[in-house]
């Protein structure tokens, strides 16, 4: 082996064994926290209380009205309709429109009137659910032309967050 090569190797392991036990930082620095708490968790959204019962939903005998879809608030705190997704089948007759959407509480509350096509966002008028209510709201729909199962309500709630039932006749659902 040459002598210069040997001499280089030689003046890398000297300074390798004169920095063992310390090291060098050009940056540094130190943070310090006192009193925090981090806590990780899930959230529950508005949807997380909204419950549907179907079992009285029905199609009247012309198709043009989908009666007693009842929503319910099952948690502690007031939640809020803010949109409806719905979506329905068309009967040979030609193309339907929901033209109003109707909560029968103690007065009748229109969320919607006007005409819509399936599966577009309906973003009618706030429609309040206080908790724990009985019966917190017969849903009816009604149509321009007869419709046909299956439905698909789709609320989405003051908070952004939504929730889904299908309905595939009088007597199912998904």
């Amino acid at each position: 082996m040459n002598t210069p090569i040997k001499i280089l190797l030689l003046g890398i392991l000297v300074i390798q064994f004169a920095s063992i036990g310390s090291t060098f930082s050009y940056f540094s620095d130190a943070e310090y926290s006192v009193g925090n708490v981090f806590t990780a968790a899930v959230w529950d959204t508005q949807a997380s209380f909204l419950e549907f019962d179907y079992t009285k939903t029905h199609l009247t005998g012309n198709a043009l009205t989908l009666l007693d879809t009842t929503i319910k608030n099952i948690g502690n705190e007031n939640i809020t309709i803010d949109m409806i997704q719905l979506y329905w089948n068309e009967t040979e007759s030609g193309v339907a429109n929901v033209t109003k959407i109707c909560f029968k509480t103690n007065n009748d509350f229109i969320f919607f009137s006007g005409t819509n096509r399936s599966g577009q966002i309906i973003n009618g008028t706030d429609y309040k659910i206080e908790p724990y209510q009985p019966k917190s709201g017969e849903v009816n729909f009604y149509f321009d032309a007869p419709v046909s199962y299956p439905f698909t309500i789709k609320v989405i709630m003051g908070d952004g967050a939504s929730k889904s039932v299908t309905i595939i006749d009088d007597r199912q659902t998904t």
